[in-house]
């Protein structure tokens, strides 16, 4: 038998075509054997497969198939912002057996690594931050995510901030990698305010903090992170996992608009008719603001992400729904896009009971407007 469509050193799953086994004349029965990044068997089971009139076998879907087995670990478990990194199992091997009249005839094997869409690149080659962004705008109380497959790269964070006479200063830092496997995603989470006390400033003097992976003493890629320091009166975060697999954030400054729907049933109890449940589910619909290319196709991952979840500074809140979105583009374009994201609280019960107290030594309390500062 001879292979066509196998990827040496592995392929992004979404990239998989259709596994081609030629020279086959005769009824197939194929055995498929997934194996998780530690060689632990974890699924097999057998399909039949007839020759077409080329004398080929065209075994397709291979994509669908293992990226079920690629989810990895959940975000509520990734999500961890006071440690360092976070080793993730983003490949899996799908070995296939061939057996004609009850004897193996031959066998084959591929590596799968998580994507949610075509990539174009190999992992094998791919030694870079698993992301789309280059650079991004971020805010002071937002954690920030990066993620590479671990190849022996170093981690560098070059630091920008005020210094106390007001002029500016640039520093860099070595950020801990040790003691990864090679060829595993190694998920990395930073808050600003670890970084800027590494500087010994607040994080108030941070200007940018641009992520550097080395190489070889080589800087081979980088992400750099600009605070916005606009007031903006409305932020919402969304946590979720980009087209690797791996964590990101995304957090949206437009308007948010909320629209309620009441739903109850009542029945005969004790004689009396009584009100049984009553379920108050509520819509959000949130503006991304004004948005560049880069963060609209990130606006789709979160779309098609297995999990997203609203986050309120270092903590994880409800996981929600994305149940409508209005995102138009036009080529050439002429203004800035902007998309329109409708989501729902996943859980039954969505209402949260809050209470404004008071802070401690200022008039106002934190119901004040102060987004004219």
């Amino acid at each position: 038998m001879t292979f066509v469509g196998l990827v040496t050193g592995g392929v992004f799953c979404q990239d998989m075509e259709n596994l081609v086994v030629r020279y086959c004349q005769q009824e197939t029965v194929v055995k498929f054997i997934v194996s998780d990044a530690d060689g632990t068997e974890i699924s097999s089971f057998n399909e039949v497969y007839y020759p077409n009139a080329d004398n080929e076998l065209i075994i397709a879907g291979l994509a669908d198939l293992m990226a079920s087995y690629l989810e990895g670990k959940k975000l509520s478990e990734l999500f961890r912002p006071n440690q360092g990194w976070t080793e993730v199992d983003s490949f899996a091997t799908l070995k296939l057996e061939f057996w004609q009249n009850g004897e193996k005839v031959d066998e084959c094997s591929q590596v799968f690594y998580q994507a949610n869409n075509r990539t174009g690149v190999y992992p094998s080659n791919y030694n870079y931050f698993l992301g789309r962004f280059r650079e991004r705008m971020v805010f002071p109380e937002q954690v920030l995510f990066l993620s590479y497959i671990y190849r022996g790269q170093q981690l560098q964070a070059g630091i920008a901030y005020y210094q106390a006479n007001g002029r500016s200063a640039y520093r860099t830092i070595e950020l801990e990698n040790t003691g990864m496997t090679t060829g595993k995603t190694c998920c990395h989470q930073y808050l600003p305010d670890d970084l800027a006390n590494q500087c010994g400033v607040t994080v108030d003097e941070l200007i940018y903090v641009e992520f550097k992976l080395v190489l070889d003493n080589n800087v081979i890629d980088y992400m750099k992170c600009t605070f916005d320091r606009g007031h903006h009166r409305e932020k919402t975060a969304f946590l979720f996992k980009n087209l690797f697999g791996v964590p990101e954030m995304l957090v949206m400054t437009g308007v948010n608009r909320r629209t309620s729907e009441l739903e109850a049933s009542f029945s005969w109890m004790n004689r009396k008719y009584r009100k049984t449940s009553t379920d108050l589910t509520t819509s959000h619909t949130i503006c991304t603001g004004y948005i560049d290319k880069e963060t609209r196709e990130s606006v789709k991952d979160a779309i098609r992400s297995d999990e997203v979840h609203l986050v309120e500074g270092t903590r994880l809140v409800d996981m929600v729904t994305v149940t409508d979105i209005d995102l138009s583009m036009e080529t050439p374009q002429n203004a800035g896009q902007t998309a329109y994201i409708t989501y729902r609280v996943s859980e039954k019960v969505q209402e949260r009971f809050s209470r404004v107290a008071v802070r401690d030594g200022e008039i106002f309390d934190d119901t004040f407007d102060d987004s004219f500062e």
